[in-house]
């Protein structure tokens, strides 16, 4: 696992993960947890910003895609959330190289801060 870049944020953000499943249990839509996950970060005084959007570029050039990540805390971690019992090897992969066709200049690429079945981005 990654080295935690924001200890303080980063506990931050798994409390109110933990405390958002807690209290509604499995089997909600994505968009029910994600409304959860901004009240609650927002109690925790983090700004949360909902779906994201980064432009995704090929060589240079802007590319007509684009990845739309669900939470971003502070500007400073990705939260993409999965309403699934846990992550397979596919998803992971497919969400991180998503960052592969991303504009380094304007978005730091991010790493692995937790495992699954929550899928959390740290950005440096």
């Amino acid at each position: 696992m990654a080295r935690i870049l924001h200890k303080v944020l980063s506990d931050s953000v798994l409390g109110a993960v933990f405390k958002v499943h807690n209290y509604l249990g499995p089997g909600l839509l994505e968009s029910a947890y994600e409304g959860a996950m901004v009240i609650e970060l927002k109690k925790c005084g983090l700004d949360a910003q909902r779906e994201v959007v980064y432009p995704l570029f090929h060589e240079g050039e802007k590319m007509s895609g684009a990845y739309v990540a669900d939470l971003v805390v502070e500007g400073k971690m990705i939260l993409e959330l999965k309403s699934m019992k846990e992550l397979n090897a596919n998803m992971e992969a497919q969400l991180l190289n998503i960052f592969i066709a991303y504009d380094e200049a304007a978005v730091p690429r991010p790493s692995i801060l937790s495992e699954r079945p929550f899928l959390i981005l740290q950005l440096p």
